[in-house]
């Protein structure tokens, strides 16, 4: 009985949250409308507000650098763009762009105020669904990260921005919504490739072991360890094996890679790929689903449980003339991948949520 009153009590508490949420969203548009029809002036930029629980520069995740990324491009179209960030150490300006917490209840009005419409992602979605009805904001959400129970999603924004196909196959409820695939700017990746095979990031879910026993297994070669979020794999100190610590300029990880290894058994989607492809750098991955939506056929395939596998296509690579003909074809695939027809659907929505107008 108690079990089954736990279970009662709990399951109403969701339900009850979610109706709240709801009745916010329905509240927020109303507002939105109102507030545009009692006359929104005719500037033609945006005064976009960023949210996320986390930022950079203490953090520098894959969702926090695409936010940033996608913040920078819309500040070079011309429009006004902040942050509110739960989780950082102090306020301060990353690459021109304004970063404020949002601890202070007078710092989050003034910023929800100043606001055309709302950007959020992360652990912000309840909060964010909740200010922006209040403050009567169009709120935009950001799913980068797949996989997670639908509970999560609880609550409807204007409109759902997801990473990938593969992410909004995996949420069809959640609309209006749209795919924006993530900024790889050419400037901050391109440069010359090293001579190590390397993994961003050594978690177990990114293959922090598979990097360890295959550095075992080829001791002739160089291999480069970068840490990365979560727990990090131990293992064995091995004289072929190098670590670096995250970096702002990620070309000083390319700058020392030859090979990239993606062993992910999750990936939303494959930015970290496509930044080595800039740079003409092939990757060996797990066939994921979001990795396979980045690489296509410019991927080299194997099962993060077959070290063979990889060792494998890294033998392949050997060949000058494997490597060259492999080096072109994630160039090519990163030139046929440009978003920006993605960013100006995602601009023209933007604008019309801001007039009060919803996207379908």
């Amino acid at each position: 009985m108690p079990l089954f009153y736990g279970g009662l009590v709990a399951s109403t508490i969701r339900y009850a949250r979610e109706l709240a949420l709801m009745a916010a969203a329905v509240e927020g548009s109303l507002r939105v409308r109102l507030r545009a029809n009692r006359g929104r002036d005719d500037r033609s930029k945006l005064r976009i507000l960023g949210y996320s629980s986390t930022y950079l520069p203490q953090h520098r995740g894959g969702s926090e650098v695409t936010l940033h990324r996608l913040l920078q491009e819309l500040r070079a179209r011309g429009h006004e763009t902040r942050v509110l960030v739960d989780e950082a150490s102090r306020p301060q300006v990353v690459d021109g762009i304004d970063v404020q917490l949002a601890d202070d209840r007078t710092v989050v009005r003034e910023h929800f105020e100043w606001s055309d419409i709302v950007v959020a992602q992360l652990k912000t979605r309840q909060r964010a669904i909740y200010l922006s009805a209040r403050y009567s904001r169009p709120l935009a959400y950001l799913v980068q990260i797949g996989n997670s129970p639908i509970a999560t999603l609880a609550g409807s924004p204007d409109l759902t921005v997801f990473s990938s196909q593969f992410v909004q196959e995996q949420y069809p409820s959640s609309e209006p919504s749209l795919v924006v695939h993530p900024l790889v700017p050419e400037a901050e990746y391109l440069t010359t490739p090293g001579d190590r095979i390397t993994l961003i990031n050594l978690a177990e879910i990114k293959g922090g072991r598979l990097f360890f026993d295959l550095a075992d297994r080829l001791p002739e070669r160089e291999f480069l360890g970068v840490a990365g979020w979560g727990k990090q794999v131990g293992g064995p100190v091995l004289p072929n094996v190098s670590f670096m610590r995250p970096t702002a300029d990620v070309r000083a990880v390319y700058s020392r890679t030859r090979v990239l290894l993606m062993p992910s058994s999750y990936e939303s989607y494959g930015r970290v790929a496509l930044e080595a492809a800039v740079s003409g750098i092939p990757t060996i991955a797990h066939p994921a689903g979001g990795l396979v939506e980045a690489l296509g056929d410019a991927g080299l395939w194997a099962d993060r449980d077959d070290p063979d596998a990889w060792i494998a296509q890294l033998r392949r690579l050997d060949d000058p003339d494997e490597y060259a003909a492999q080096s072109r074809r994630v160039r090519q695939r990163f030139e046929r991948l440009s978003p920006q027809s993605e960013l100006d659907t995602l601009e023209a929505s933007l604008m019309a949520l801001s007039h009060g107008i919803p996207v379908s």
